[in-house]
């Protein structure tokens, strides 16, 4: 996983617990089979949709904060944000390094 040298993922109590924008989620598109198609049925199939929260364990965090991040054409990157509103996530940015771009995301301050 491309955490940094800072991230230790015994020091969070897993799984998280974090808020999602219900509505937003089930009414995107899902268009093809890839990696971002495969992510969002994921979260649709894991949110708790009464309660408007999803549980997840560092390598959903992980994978959430790297589309969001990492990949800079793909253009999802905004709607996971919509997705996920509050802090519960994207505290996690700041241990995460974007491996494909050859760089740390602008996050980090290690």
């Amino acid at each position: 996983m491309p955490w940094n040298r800072r991230f230790d993922e015994d020091n969070y109590e897993w799984p998280i617990q974090a808020a999602v924008d219900v509505e937003y989620l089930m009414d995107l598109p899902v268009n093809g089979t890839g990696g971002w198609q495969s992510l969002l049925g994921s979260l649709r199939d894991d949110v708790d949709v009464d309660e408007e929260v999803i549980y997840l364990y560092s390598d959903d965090v992980e994978r959430i904060i790297r589309y969001a991040n990492c990949y800079r054409t793909g253009g999802f990157q905004g709607h996971l944000t919509e997705i996920f509103h509050d802090d519960a996530v994207w505290y996690f940015a700041r241990y995460h390094w974007c491996d494909n771009v050859g760089k740390e995301n602008h996050w980090d301050d290690s």
